[in-house]
């Protein structure tokens, strides 16, 4: 089974070993102090050009972009192929004229925001891969390194093999390092947002796409547009009710995708709606339980984890007890994102994973 690279492991001493998870109640962040995230100027836009797309989007009517064809020329780009189809834009692959893989998102007119939002929350990363992968900004759209891996969704389709507990456990170890890297709220952890990277050794790399999400959202929020974005099933219930946005609903998108790794099961099934309930789209179901603090309908329970992890009763209580712990429905009970790194590397040692 592959492993993940940059991994830097946390060295813990037998006392520390032998402590227990606290209980389902939050606990407060340990987190160190980050350093300041270096801001990039020149070409990069401020929160003031994002306010103005923000303005222009909301005014404008919802249009969509002409499809780029594969073949078709695209400024000094050949498109290949079309990636994904999305409310704001869609993304293609495409070659530059050195013959060299990138990746286009091309903003639908009137949805520029979240191309501006991103740029903001890349070039003012702390992670360098995130500044560097900006490779050019076009009108409308914008032009990054290619990422040859596989989103989780494609990676568990190919290797369902690889959902074992310690894979599933050092695999939100490695994307919650990544996020701290970042050191900005993501806003959009999904598993279409978080590649694997084969590397020559044969380990795994995280990579993280599509920042910006959270800087949209508090903007748009500041500015009383009471509009927000990102995927609702991962989506933290402050956020879903309108809060501004923390490193706190990255680390609920976390306690989700854990879960559903884990126990493969998907939140809020379609078919196990309550009855009665007049629901025009899942997503708007979805959206409606998570602002409600719902994370699973019906909810999950501590014998799910225990049958997830093999009928291991200890193991399965205490990766229950830290599920509680990151999706708690208060981001105060919470606990941050260095706290759930500690957490799992102590599952990883006592279990001996």
């Amino acid at each position: 089974m592959s492993d993940f690279s940059d991994v830097t492991t946390i060295k813990i001493d037998r006392q520390t070993l032998t402590r227990r998870l606290p209980p389902t109640k939050g606990v407060p962040s340990t987190k160190p102090k980050p350093q300041p995230a270096p801001v990039h100027k020149g070409q990069l836009p401020d929160t003031d050009e994002l306010e103005h797309t923000i303005e222009l989007d909301a005014k404008g009517l919802p249009l969509r972009h002409r499809e780029l064809m594969p073949g078709e020329a695209f400024y000094s780009y050949t498109i290949t192929k079309l990636v994904k189809r999305g409310g704001e834009g869609t993304v293609y692959t495409a070659i530059n004229q050195r013959g060299e893989k990138v990746v286009i998102k091309v903003a639908h007119p009137n949805r520029l925001s979240a191309l501006v939002a991103e740029v903001i929350e890349r070039g003012r990363s702390a992670a360098e891969e995130m500044r560097t992968a900006i490779l050019e900004r076009l009108p409308g759209a914008l032009v990054l390194k290619h990422i040859d891996g596989l989103t989780l969704n494609d990676y568990f389709k190919l290797y369902p093999e690889h959902r074992s507990p310690s894979f599933i456990l050092r695999l939100i170890n490695h994307i919650d390092k990544k996020l701290r890297q970042h050191q900005r709220a993501h806003g959009d952890v999904s598993m279409d947002n978080i590649f694997l990277v084969t590397q020559a050794n044969g380990s795994l790399k995280v990579e993280l796409i599509d920042p910006g999400a959270a800087k949209w959202t508090r903007t748009s929020l500041r500015m009383g547009k009471e509009k927000i974005t990102g995927s609702p099933l991962f989506m933290a219930p402050e956020t879903a009710c309108g809060k501004l946005p923390t490193e706190k609903v990255d680390v609920y998108a976390l306690g989700i995708l854990l879960a559903m790794l884990l126990c493969q099961k998907k939140p809020f099934p379609k078919d196990q709606t309550p009855e009665g309930t007049k629901i025009e789209s899942y997503k708007d179901f979805a959206f409606n339980m998570r602002a409600q603090g719902k994370s699973f309908v019906p909810p999950l329970t501590k014998e799910n984890f225990i049958q997830a992890v093999n009928d291991k009763q200890t193991l399965g209580e205490e990766v229950f007890n830290l599920f509680n712990l990151m999706t708690a429905q208060t981001p105060d009970w919470r606990i941050g994102l260095y706290d759930v790194t500690t957490s799992i590397e102590i599952l990883l040692a006592t279990h001996d994973l």
